[in-house]
């Protein structure tokens, strides 16, 4: 099998034979278009297919094999171009029963467009001899299965002479090329690649315009809006010859990214922290919007870890005694500029060690909360006689911004008190209980 001659006769008998068992079973094309195939096509044996890898290096020297040995009856040119190269399984598509054309389902249908230019297509067709390949990412090199021969990696018109490789024709899947982001005061350019016997027609969503013609390939495309939100640029592909429409959708993001949604480790705000640990926050935004970059700002701690990232570490500052407030403030931005901030507040727990003094039950709550002294992590009963004498002097209610919106007093020696916040609006609040020339901190929240 070392001849060209004898090479020859076992291509042709591999691309034509009619006598295999074979099985008929039906692929899609990206816009769902049935295609003929076949498959449980008995294998050639392992020395075939040495012999074969042998043949090409000698026959075509300035072709290469890819992942070698890979001849094969399961797939072919057509298969391996249009099907098997975009994730299908391998099959065999036309010509093996001397079912020529069943490929042609692929372009008719419009999923793939001709196109004009070489360096447009990611599929070629040699429509002389019925062959298939994809081109690579180097313009002219193109990938193709030589029937049941191997995978080849080969220059546009280098390799069996029977594929009359002078004859191509180009196609390639339409996409709308240009920016994700459109700022405010821009205008941006989009376009489809250059396709042959087309018309286009381009509309945009109303918080878009499309600037001067849009019957094009390429368009300019301005904001209606100064809002923060995702628009759409959608262009029609008429296809003359074959009377058919593929239309295409991009969507775009406008301006700034929006305020993010959250901080991942801030459920709400008031969350205790210990001092001098580590902590992960990871910011949630409600979707994309184009964000390229990001900005923390802690204060009671330090980023030691992912600041311009999605995701920080941030070490605590030691705290003596008392309580320091732990705050952790997020912006986004892209091209057009930075959001506004999202920030969540929480308080960094005392290192000594010390357990709180007080329960503060139930929490979250809607109408009443109970205030309590703590024992052994236990509530302590009205009526306990056990436990260090506590005086509970009097209780503030802070809301997020600081601000005072209710405060109690209670009697020397009081144990155990209820306090009405129905009239406090739904939100995450800070409650300080002051005894014994103390102070203690608790988060609240109220439904």
């Amino acid at each position: 099998m070392k001849t060209k001659e004898l090479f020859i006769i076992i291509f042709i008998w591999f691309e034509t034979i009619c006598g295999f068992s074979q099985s008929q079973t039906t692929v899609y094309t990206p816009m769902n278009s049935a295609v003929r195939a076949y498959n449980s096509i008995p294998e050639m044996t392992y020395q075939d297919k040495l012999d074969l890898s042998d043949s090409v290096e000698i026959i075509y020297p300035n072709a290469t094999e890819i992942n070698p040995h890979s001849a094969t009856t399961s797939y072919n040119c057509h298969a391996y171009a249009w099907h098997v190269s975009e994730g299908g399984s391998n099959v065999w598509i036309g010509f093996y029963s001397g079912q020529a054309g069943d490929e042609d389902v692929y372009w008719t249908d419009v999923s793939y467009i001709r196109v004009s230019n070489e360096s447009d297509a990611t599929k070629i067709s040699y429509y002389m001899d019925n062959h298939s390949a994809i081109q690579t990412s180097t313009q002219g090199t193109y990938r193709s299965k030589w029937g049941a021969w191997p995978l080849m990696e080969h220059a546009r018109d280098y390799g069996p002479a029977v594929y009359q490789m002078d004859y191509r024709y180009y196609y390639a899947q339409p996409v709308i090329s240009g920016d994700n982001i459109i700022c405010y005061s821009d205008s941006r350019t989009y376009s489809v690649q250059d396709f042959n016997n087309v018309t286009y027609s381009w509309i945009t969503s109303s918080n878009l315009q499309v600037n001067g013609s849009n019957t094009n390939r390429t368009v300019s495309v301005s904001p209606t809006t100064s809002t923060s939100e995702y628009g759409t640029i959608t262009v029609s592909i008429y296809v003359t010859n074959y009377n058919k429409t593929r239309e295409l959708t991009k969507s775009v993001w406008l301006g700034v990214p929006s305020i993010p949604t959250g901080i991942n480790n801030f459920p709400y705000n008031g969350k205790e922290f210990g001092s001098d640990s580590d902590y992960d926050f990871r910011v949630n935004c409600s979707n994309n919007q184009g964000i390229d970059d990001y900005q923390w700002v802690v204060s009671g701690g330090t980023i030691t870890e992912g600041q311009g990232t999605d995701r920080i570490t941030v070490h605590t500052d030691e705290v003596l005694e008392g309580n320091e407030y732990f705050d952790v403030h997020i912006r986004t931005g892209n091209d057009c500029g930075w959001s506004s901030y999202f920030w969540r507040t929480g308080y960094v727990v005392p290192g000594s060690g010390e357990e709180d003094k007080f329960v503060v039950y139930p929490n979250p709550s809607s109408s009443e909360i109970t205030v309590s002294v703590a024992f052994a992590n236990k509530i302590q009963k009205p009526d306990s006689k056990t436990g260090d004498e506590v005086s509970v002097r009097s209780l503030e209610i802070f809301n997020n911004y600081g601000v005072k919106v209710k405060t109690a007093q209670f009697g020397t020696g009081v144990l155990t008190t209820k306090l009405d916040i129905s009239s406090l609006r739904s939100g995450t609040y800070q409650i300080k209980i002051h005894y014994d020339d103390k102070e203690e901190t608790h988060s609240l929240i109220k439904k």
